[in-house]
């Protein structure tokens, strides 16, 4: 049986702190089976994000399945951007057992800097706003100064053995309502996922532009896989103001 979770998020803004080096992204701490995550920067207009993942396909890291993605997000229409997926895969080994690409990050490395000027993304540090869980059982994060919102959170989550038994079954979604001060409520809805089994709102994260017009909000979702369980990265985008 699916559980369901229910729960209100804060969205509290701070203002936007960067070191000396405005260049270095950010860079999620790496977790075990999880995709790394690397947020790249805004456009000038804030209206595109880009973020970066690593992972290995399925989680298996010996049968060169390896895969670097970046991943150009439209904020406005909340989707990925035309042409905004630059994805190195390691490709089928040989006879010896040699991947096509064996360091994938390395391969996608040397085309990125001319890829996030060609999609109008400037590299830059942005701190994230970080979710945390309330005492009503919701979530808060902060942002940027200027806004504050509410939301409304439903989530369901499937049990992983009920996945492996029926592999037909879809897999988890979530239908979340933000509320920002003097706008109209904003809808986001993921799923469901095929194989999917749960959000990690706990790890939630969250980046707006430096012209305060956008948010892009990230969400490790967990899947089923062979040896266990793999966390992947969801992103939206969603507009601040009206």
């Amino acid at each position: 049986m699916g559980s369901l979770c229910r729960g209100a998020i804060a969205l509290v803004v701070l203002p936007f702190v960067a070191r000396a080096d405005r260049t270095v992204p950010y860079r999620e701490p790496q977790r075990p089976m999880h995709d790394s995550f690397t947020f790249w920067g805004w456009s000038e207009d804030g209206q595109r994000f880009a973020y970066e993942t690593y992972s290995f396909s399925g989680g298996e890291p010996t049968d060169c399945s390896e895969a670097a993605v970046l991943i150009v997000y439209d904020a406005v229409h909340d989707r990925v951007a035309p042409d905004g997926t630059l994805r190195v895969e390691s490709g089928a080994g040989d006879d010896k057992g040699h991947c096509r690409i064996p360091d994938v990050q390395a391969a996608l490395a040397t085309r990125r800097s001319e890829y996030l000027r060609r999609q109008h993304i400037i590299e830059r540090l942005v701190l994230p706003g970080r979710f945390e869980t309330g005492q009503d059982g919701g979530w808060t994060v902060s942002l940027r100064s200027g806004h504050t919102a509410r939301a409304r959170l439903r989530a369901d989550d499937l049990d992983r053995a009920d996945v492996r038994q029926d592999t037909t079954r879809l897999g988890a979604s979530y239908r979340l309502v933000l509320t920002v001060e003097g706008a109209e409520p904003k809808e986001v809805s993921t799923g469901p996922r095929a194989g999917a089994l749960h959000f990690e709102f706990d790890d939630a994260i969250a980046f707006t532009d430096p012209k305060r017009q956008f948010v892009a909000l990230c969400v490790p979702v967990t899947y089923a896989v062979a040896h266990g369980t793999w966390s992947h990265w969801d992103c939206h985008g969603l507009p601040l103001g009206h």
